[in-house]
């Protein structure tokens, strides 16, 4: 223990003589000096010191052949990168990155890798064990339905948020019950009214952001319609109605309802999804339209591309009666893959027998379309994706940084998440605690939701929640 301090202290006070020592010292092949990484050598690690921690923590790698230049020192805790502070050949100091996924108050286990240069990347045989834990604060709301933004004050502000989203500037939006949306201004400490219902606004229309935060609003009551606003016009509501539609052979009835609009990195479309199933491709710059194939009817009211595969739509089911076998359900679909389910079997198989083997959903269903989660009666459930059940699934967003997607589980009164990237994809409950409502801030054991609706997630990692019935927005920090 008393070596391992002394090593650390060595390597992390004496901050400006090391760094000094790390500049002047470089990877020179013909001239090597003590503790200089050597590329016909293998790197070796013997320990790791402690072999748990939180992010931020510092760790001591000790081993062989590491040299004494960081640039060329990589340190990851599964697939996360560390920040390496110093190394002096045989020793590397390295902070622990924030693991997102990590399921607070256990050991989440993970590997410390290292690589050198173009050496072979060295795996640590055991296991790291990376802790932490989950807080909840009350952003906005003072816990009143009345609806009332004048003052203008995040702790004061009376309002039922309903649905959530956040820029690049940690700017927040949300939607509330009386058909406002409100930008909500965490430095400033202030909310301002950005549309009314007057302007075309609605509850559940979700807000999403483009990578220029222009804000993309769906229209639940209008068909054609939907909001965008720019933060360069002072996001002043632009009302954008689709000027053309192809619908491809399939119907769309006049009175199909979407909640959302979304931005596909992909090929730099506009997506949404009706009620009715149909999956709409929409041009930013001409507003024409193209449906490009069908899902499963019923309400999902938040959509989310996966940023591990940006085509790749994730819908979360609603508990409605309309959802059928899909209620509560987590389910998934490329949405360029323009081919239905029967298009699909018959490209297979051109003899194949409709009649005998039926499809397991409505027929031109848009053949990658898959339902990921359990039973759909409506509980609480966690473990892989494919055993998990929920209730009341309301908005869905990816933690961007992570490959994690948070989930508000509005009946089960908690907030669950997805690690896509791990296999089975697990599901866990971040915080609250399943089937217990109440009004509570404070640590994983202690804090209370009731009912939420919207979920994001900042760069940073931090997570806003509307407590619909608690008249709440509310701050959850998993460090």
């Amino acid at each position: 223990m008393k070596y391992f301090v002394k090593k650390i202290l060595r390597l992390a006070i004496p901050i400006t003589v090391v760094l000094y020592f790390f500049v002047s010292c470089g990877d020179n092949e013909t001239n090597k000096g003590p503790g200089e990484w050597d590329s016909k050598k293998p790197v070796e690690i013997i320990t790791l010191f402690p072999d748990s921690g939180r992010v931020r923590d510092q760790v001591l790698i000790e081993g062989s052949n590491f040299g004494n230049d960081t640039s060329i020192i990589k340190v990851f805790f599964d697939d996360f990168e560390a920040k390496v502070i110093g190394t002096d050949g045989t020793s590397i100091l390295a902070l622990v990155p924030r693991i997102a996924g990590a399921i607070p108050d256990v050991d989440n286990l993970c590997k410390v890798t290292v690589k050198v240069g173009t050496a072979e990347p060295k795996v640590f045989a055991n296991d790291f064990r990376y802790r932490v834990s989950a807080s909840v604060t009350t952003f906005a709301g003072n816990g009143e339905n009345v609806n009332d933004f004048s003052h203008g004050v995040l702790s004061r502000v009376r309002f039922a948020p309903v649905m959530i989203g956040v820029d690049s500037e940690f700017n927040i939006f949300v939607t509330t019950t009386d058909h406002h949306l409100l930008r909500l201004d965490e430095r400033a400490g202030t909310a301002t009214i950005l549309m009314t219902g007057g302007q075309g606004m609605n509850q559940h229309s979700s807000p999403s952001v483009t990578p220029d935060d222009v804000i993309l609003l769906g229209k639940n009551d209008q068909r054609d319609r939907f909001t965008l606003l720019d933060p360069k016009d002072g996001w002043a509501p632009k009302p954008m109605m689709i000027r053309a539609w192809d619908q491809n052979g399939y119907d769309l009835p006049s009175n199909a309802t979407h909640h959302y609009l979304l931005y596909c990195q992909t090929d730099g479309q506009y997506y949404s999804r009706y009620n009715s199933g149909q999956i709409v491709r929409i041009d930013p710059i001409t507003w024409r339209a193209k449906i490009v194939g069908m899902t499963p009817s019923g309400n999902a009211y938040c959509g989310a591309f996966n940023p591990d595969n940006p085509s790749e739509l994730w819908i979360g089911y609603d508990f409605g009666d309309g959802e059928g076998a899909l209620r509560n359900s987590l389910a998934r679909v490329d949405v360029l893959e323009e081919m239905s389910w029967e298009e699909k079997k018959l490209e297979e198989d051109p003899e194949y027998d409709f009649e005998t083997n039926a499809p397991p959903y409505a027929l031109n269903t848009l053949w990658t379309f898959e339902k990921l989660t359990g039973a759909t009666g409506g509980d609480h459930r966690d473990g892989p994706i494919a055993e998990s059940q929920f209730r009341g699934i309301r908005q869905i967003n990816f933690d961007k940084e992570a490959g994690v997607i948070y989930i508000g589980d509005s009946q089960n009164y908690c907030i669950r998440m997805v690690n896509v990237r791990r296999e089975g994809m697990p599901v866990s409950t971040l915080i609250g605690i399943p089937k217990s409502a109440g009004d509570n801030d404070g640590k994983r054991e202690d804090a209370r939701f009731r009912e939420i609706h919207g979920i994001v997630a900042d760069a940073d990692g931090v997570i806003y929640a509307s407590d619909w019935n608690n008249y709440k927005i509310r701050r959850i920090a998993v460090e």
